[in-house]
């Protein structure tokens, strides 16, 4: 008997103790979301530093969650058609979530025999696009894309067409 109540003893302290965790979670969740419903700015990182980093208040580093868009295109303007083929879009414009033009990021994969689209997709990755419009995009591209984070959009059009939905 001795043994069977040292057991439940423990049962009941595991359990205590998951539900104080389970508090502290929570508690510490909200207090979060508090703070960014009253607009707390985040705090600068030491220059230097990734400019997609932000500094917590204790000094940590952290990412900072802006969506990027890559659009692939045949040109270098927003009056570019929206590449057919996503892995051999010459150029890949990047705006942010409100439509501001970042980057025109050129294809250096073009003249591959093969695999273009996925060394496309992971310098993508390595500019932290969260999201990739264009044509068709293969298998292995599109096995890249998911690695990385991004999710890829079929569209045809201009560009300029989804830079004005990302403005509404």
């Amino acid at each position: 008997m001795g043994v069977a109540l040292s057991c439940l003893k423990g049962e009941i302290a595991m359990f205590r103790l998951r539900n104080l965790l389970g508090i502290l979670l929570l508690s510490l969740a909200s207090v979060m979301v508090c703070a960014q419903e009253q607009g707390v700015p985040p705090v600068p990182c030491p220059q230097g530093t990734d400019p997609d980093v932000v500094c917590t208040e204790k000094g940590e580093e952290e990412l900072a969650l802006q969506p990027k868009f890559a659009i692939a295109a045949d040109g270098q303007d927003a009056s570019s058609p929206i590449t057919h083929l996503t892995g051999r879009a010459p150029y890949f414009i990047i705006y942010d979530e409100t439509g501001k033009l970042l980057e025109v990021a050129v294809n250096i994969y073009l003249q591959q025999e093969f695999g273009m689209g996925p060394q496309a997709a992971a310098m993508l990755g390595e500019k932290k696009v969260t999201v990739l419009i264009g044509g068709m995009a293969g298998p292995k591209m599109k096995k890249v894309l998911d690695a990385n984070g991004i999710r890829f959009v079929y569209r045809k059009g201009i560009v300029q067409q989804v830079v004005d939905e990302l403005r509404q």
